[in-house]
């Protein structure tokens, strides 16, 4: 089954998928003529959520454009899994009981590369239309300096010459918004929605101190400058890590109060509270270490599994001060009946290497 605008013009191709209630060509020619929201990252979390939150908009009539999605680094993601399926792609929910939502997504009304599409991308960002540029880049992409606290040669030498041509991402940001001021003026939203500590502070800071050194050498005016501190802002969107844990939680309590169903019936909600736990070892599924997202409980977590190695039997009372903090998953999970299905599946998840994707493909399919 081929994923294009033409094959889900057939609603019988598509049973089960909830299908765009509008015309994406329409939608892309509005967005031709007037965009309104550009976004730079186009991975996993931007076409499901994003992207999502763009095609629902639309359907309710709130809007009558799409997304401009861009990517700065990974051109591939634009052309191999965008432009040969007309930029759309499919969204699935897995909902706590266990039930799958699908639907095509079409809200991305176009797809460009820095590399490849600059002059468009520019382009865009002059139009006095356009409202909102987002990003999901990982809270390294807004970083100038290295693990030294030193700027990255790439990003120095983009500071020393100036806005034309830049090489780096953020330099590349800060001088399209400058040419923005410069050709209209109009104020601009530039929304960091990755899940970091002060997103939007984040990418302030990055974008302000190029542009500074732009302008202590010489290379844009004060009004350039001006422009970036009055005119384009930097909101915090940040969603706290340990949030969809509780959000769980709440779900949990729902099928604790109810009469005709048990908590201890749920398959999907521990399997994930596993997964966390296992992605809290610090260790990937072909056994190598990476580095732990920055979190506020992340601390107390090490230290509370301790000792745990892949390959190694999992201590089962080492984990109950973890699935009996109510303050983590809004629940004792000893007391609604979860906590044993819990450590089976991180047991599975950590026997070797390989056990995450054996657990998943065993669970989920």
């Amino acid at each position: 089954m081929e994923l294009s605008l033409k094959s889900i013009q057939n609603k019988e191709n598509w049973k089960g998928y909830h299908l765009p209630e509008y015309d994406p060509v329409k939608i892309a020619e509005n967005t031709a003529e007037r965009p309104q929201w550009m976004h730079f990252g186009s991975g996993n979390i931007f076409r499901i959520f994003p992207a999502v939150i763009c095609q629902r908009l639309i359907e309710q009539g709130e809007m009558d454009t799409g997304i401009v999605c861009c990517e700065g680094y990974d051109d591939e993601i634009i052309t191999k899994c965008f432009r040969p399926y007309d930029n759309l792609t499919i969204g699935v929910t897995l909902n706590p009981d266990g039930k799958l939502d699908k639907e095509i997504v079409a809200s991305m009304a176009d797809s460009l590369t820095m590399l490849h599409d600059r002059e468009q991308v520019e382009g865009v960002m002059k139009e006095p239309s356009l409202q909102m540029v987002s990003f999901t880049i990982t809270e390294k992409g807004y970083s100038l300096r290295n693990a030294d606290h030193e700027l990255v040669p790439a990003v120095a030498a983009d500071m020393e010459a100036g806005p034309k041509d830049c090489k780096t991402f953020m330099a590349q940001l800060t001088a399209m918004c400058i040419e923005r001021g410069r050709a209209c003026k109009k104020p601009l939203s530039l929304v960091s929605m990755d899940n970091c500590s002060h997103n939007g502070e984040k990418l302030q800071a990055a974008v302000m101190e190029i542009a500074k050194a732009w302008l202590d050498k010489g290379k844009i005016s004060q009004d350039d400058y001006e422009y970036l501190e009055k005119q384009i802002a930097f909101p915090w969107s940040m969603i706290d890590k340990i949030t969809p844990l509780i959000r769980f939680g709440e779900t949990i309590k729902a099928y604790m109060a109810s009469k005709d169903r048990e908590a201890s019936e749920l398959k999907l909600i521990p399997l994930v509270q596993a997964g966390w736990l296992r992605y809290l070892i610090g260790v990937n599924d072909a056994g190598e270490a990476f580095e732990i997202s920055p979190d506020p409980l992340l601390p107390a977590m090490k230290e509370r599994l301790a000792g745990m190695e892949l390959g190694k039997p999992v201590d089962r009372e080492q984990l109950r001060p973890v699935l009996s903090d109510t303050t983590i998953f809004g629940v004792d999970l000893y007391e609604c009946g979860l906590a044993d299905k819990v450590i089976g599946y991180f047991e599975e998840m950590m026997a070797e290497p390989g056990a995450v994707r054996k657990t998943l493909e065993k669970y989920v399919g």
